[in-house]
C-alpha cells in the first residue's frame, strides 16, 4: 500500500470515527438518517455541479446501473443498521458487522478482481478482525451462550454483507466504469433521499422536530460522512480493495480511543490492546506490497 493510499484511508478512518461519535451523542434514528442524508446533498451540491461542468457526469448505462445498485445497497445497509440497533444490542451488532465486512470484502476482491493475496496481507486482515473482537468484547458474547444474542449476530452478519457488497460495487464503479468518487457518493445520497422522501413526508412533523433539535449534528455528519467515504474511494482508485477495506477498520480503533479520552468511557486495557492489534494488522497490509 502506498503512503498516499495509507494517508487517505487513515484520514477517512479518523473522520468516520468522529462522525460516528457525533451520531452517538445525537441519539440517531431513521429520521435522523433522512436529515443528514438530505443535508449532505445540499452541502456538496456546488462541488457536484462543478464536477458535472468539468465533464465528470457518468455517460454510460453501465456507470448509471452500478451507481443505482450502490444506492440501493447503501440504503439497505442504513435501514438494517437502524433496525439492528433497535432489535438487538449494539455491542453485538456492531462488532459482528465490522468484523465480517473486511473478511467478505477481501475475499470478494480476491475472487472478482483477481487481486493477489499474500501471506502478510491475509495475516494483517485476521489481526485486524481480532483487534475488533478484543475492543468489542466478542469473547464475552461467545462465552455467555445466550440464545438472544443470535438476533444481534444475525443483524450483524446482514449489515456486514451489505458493507462488503457496497464496497465491492463502489470499487467496480470507480475502477471499471470510471465514475468520479465524489459523484458516486453524491448521486447515491440523492437517490436515497428521493427513496426516503415518502416516509419523510408521512412523518414530516416528527422530522421537523428532529431537524430543529439536531440540525447541527446532521450537518456535521452530512459533511464528514461524504468527505470520509470519498477519501476511501479515491484510495481505492489505485489500491487493491483487499487492502483498503480492512484498513478502513482503523476507524473502530480510533472510535474506541476517542471514546476513552473524549467520552471518558472505561476499560482502557481492552481498548488499547485491541487498538494495538488493529495497528499491527494495518502495518501488515501497508507493507504487504513491498
Amino acid at each position: 500500500m502506498s503512503f498516499t493510499a495509507f494517508a487517505l484511508i487513515f484520514t477517512a478512518a479518523l473522520i468516520h470515527a468522529i462522525w460516528n461519535l457525533i451520531a452517538k451523542k445525537s441519539g440517531g434514528g431513521s429520521l435522523f438518517v433522512v436529515s443528514y442524508t438530505f443535508l449532505a446533498t445540499i452541502i456538496y451540491l456546488p462541488v457536484a455541479v462543478w464536477l458535472v461542468y468539468q465533464g465528470h457526469l457518468p455517460q454510460t448505462l453501465a456507470s448509471w446501473s452500478v451507481i443505482l445498485l450502490s444506492s440501493f445497497i447503501h440504503l439497505a445497509y442504513t435501514l438494517l443498521l437502524q433496525k439492528g440497533y433497535q432489535k438487538a444490542d449494539l455491542s453485538v451488532v456492531y462488532p459482528v458487522a465490522r468484523g465480517t465486512a473486511p473478511l467478505i470484502s477481501a475475499t470478494g476482491a480476491y475472487l472478482l478482481f483477481k487481486e493477489p493475496a499474500t501471506a502478510l496481507s491475509i495475516t494483517g486482515l485476521f489481526i485486524i478482525v481480532g483487534g475488533i473482537g478484543v475492543i468489542s468484547k466478542i469473547d464475552q458474547i461467545i462465552y455467555k451462550r445466550d440464545l438472544s444474542l443470535l438476533k444481534g449476530i444475525k443483524y450483524g452478519l446482514m449489515i456486514g454483507i451489505c458493507i462488503a457488497m457496497y464496497t465491492l460495487t463502489d470499487a467496480f464503479a470507480i475502477k471499471q466504469t470510471g465514475v468520479h468518487p465524489l459523484l458516486l457518493d453524491y448521486i447515491s445520497n440523492v437517490v436515497r433521499t428521493l427513496i426516503l422522501l415518502p416516509t419523510a413526508w408521512n412523518k414530516r412533523i416528527q422530522l421537523k422536530k428532529v431537524f430543529r433539535d439536531s440540525w447541527k449534528h446532521s450537518a456535521a455528519i452530512g459533511l464528514l460522512g461524504t468527505l470520509g467515504y470519498t477519501l476511501v474511494l479515491y484510495a481505492i482508485q489505485f489500491t487493491p480493495v483487499s487492502l483498503a477495506a480492512p484498513a478502513r477498520e482503523m476507524s473502530m480503533m480510533m472510535a474506541a480511543l476517542l471514546g476513552y479520552f473524549w467520552l471518558k468511557e472505561g476499560d482502557a486495557t481492552r481498548r488499547f490492546l485491541g487498538a494495538g492489534c488493529i495497528v499491527a494488522g494495518v502495518l501488515c497490509l501497508a507493507f504487504s506490497g513491498h
